[in-house]
């Protein structure tokens, strides 16, 4: 183990010039890069520094997927009744990020970038 750069934090650095120049749009992609600015970077650092403590991996994944639940959530809260019952928003957001998901399993980038078909 060590402080070695985790691979996430190479493939950011590659876009974060292209997000850079886009986070001012008052669209979906610039609220996208502006998120992505704020938020990639601490989530590298804890992947990193869990990776650089040795912790097992399934417990990194666990608690990726607690954090994740709570942006689930805010996301649903954000959206409010403007796509129909909790319930619903929740199903809808999760099959969308679920796409987004399996679209990244493949082949190249792990990141979900602004201007790409979601």
């Amino acid at each position: 183990m060590g402080t070695m750069r985790h691979p996430l934090r190479n493939e950011f650095d590659e876009f974060k010039v292209q997000l850079e120049r886009i986070k001012n749009k008052p669209n979906h992609e610039g609220v996208q890069a502006r998120a992505m600015l704020a938020l990639i970077p601490p989530l590298i650092d804890v992947l990193e520094a869990e990776r650089d403590k040795g912790t097992d991996p399934l417990l990194t994944a666990t608690a990726l997927r607690a954090v994740a639940g709570n942006i689930t959530h805010q996301a649903v809260q954000t959206c409010g009744a403007r796509l129909g019952s909790p319930q619903a928003t929740l199903e809808r957001f999760l099959l969308l990020v679920m796409k987004d998901v399996e679209k990244r399993l493949a082949p190249q980038s792990k990141l979900i970038l602004p201007g790409l078909p979601h």
